[in-house]
């Protein structure tokens, strides 16, 4: 398995979430507020376990630190980007959680769509520009490595049951159908 491919089925299930945060935000003002805000909680809940403690939490110390060794990457190392985009992110979790806590369904629903949107692209860039440009600049054996961490990560937050989780929850909201996002 490629080092980044881990990563990138990952991806797969928050897309999946992203887009159903954008059929709560099209939805919003026809919910019941007890549904919605059951639905939103579950979003919060995904984006600080899954995406951050868990995804983010591998790129971070295990994926952007191999990158950032002396000679891994000397030309246009975009590492501090993605750092900056994962704590943006986590600014419109806040905001989310803000909107929650105020039951102002329009603050809920402008930090899922920044959310949402900074989400996407950051997927993008490094679907397509960093996770490739790690598997060129990375050695043999720093790969290696690199996944050899990764999969210790996954057994111990047991991957295979956060993915159960996670589709099935989607499954239950309805409009899941994406079954490519298995592990």
């Amino acid at each position: 398995m490629q080092l980044c491919d881990y990563l990138k089925k990952e991806h797969c299930l928050i897309l999946s979430v992203i887009q159903h945060s954008k059929k709560l935000v099209s939805q919003a003002r026809l919910m019941e507020w007890k549904t919605f805000s059951h639905q939103v909680e579950f979003v919060i809940e995904f984006i600080e376990n899954f995406t951050d403690s868990y995804h983010h939490y591998k790129e971070e110390e295990l994926l952007f630190s191999a990158l950032n060794k002396p000679g891994v990457l000397t030309h246009c190392n975009p590492v501090g980007q993605m750092l900056y985009e994962h704590e943006s992110a986590r600014k419109a979790v806040n905001n989310i959680k803000s909107g929650l806590k105020e039951r102002c369904i329009e603050g809920i629903c402008s930090g899922l769509e920044e959310y949402g949107a900074l989400l996407e692209q950051h997927i993008f860039k490094e679907d397509n520009i960093l996770y490739p440009m790690a598997e060129r600049s990375l050695d043999e054996v720093a790969q290696e490595k690199v996944l050899q961490a990764m999969q210790e990560v996954d057994a111990r937050m047991e991957r295979e049951l956060l993915f159960e989780k996670y589709n099935a929850a989607l499954a239950e909201f309805g409009d899941y159908e994406n079954k490519h996002c298995q592990i």
